[in-house]
């Protein structure tokens, strides 16, 4: 019985945490999602050489991704609501534990489809001249960032 009582609470521990860093990463006054946002259009009008017409272009496609992924977070938020719900009427059976984890990753999916879509289209802005420059300037961007972590 006590083995079942520290899992419950570890599982408890984990869903708070997972919640607090969803609401860290998504939160409206995130600065660092600014900032990068800042830092890759710098890097498209100085480095890739983006014209004046596809930086406009670009701004058109971030204010769209982002109006796109608000529905996205709303939804996400709205599943962890009634996953909190679900889970403490039912006692956190491991069913449904794994019933929501398959909502969670539905919802994570669909962010990245986004994502991969999002970066897709600000590829497509670039004239032939300008991808082997945004390519290599993308790979270099994630990796630091993967290294900032």
């Amino acid at each position: 019985m006590n083995r079942s009582k520290g899992l419950l609470l570890i599982i408890i521990l984990l869903l708070l945490s997972n919640v607090v860093a969803w609401y860290l990463v998504f939160s409206k006054n995130n600065s660092g999602h600014n900032d990068h946002q800042a830092a890759f259009r710098s890097f498209l009008q100085k480095e890739v050489k983006f014209s004046a017409d596809q930086l406009k272009s670009f701004d058109k496609l971030v204010k769209g991704r982002d109006e796109t992924m608000l529905g996205v977070r709303k939804t996400f938020r709205e599943v962890r609501r009634k996953q909190s719900r679900l889970l403490l009427t039912d006692n956190f059976s491991d069913s449904v534990i794994r019933s929501q984890a398959y909502n969670n990753a539905e919802v994570q999916q669909q962010m990245e489809i986004n994502y991969w879509n999002y970066f897709k289209s600000v590829r497509a802005l670039c004239t032939a001249d300008q991808l082997a420059v945004f390519d290599s300037g993308w790979i270099n961007m994630m990796s630091a960032k993967r290294k900032k972590k």
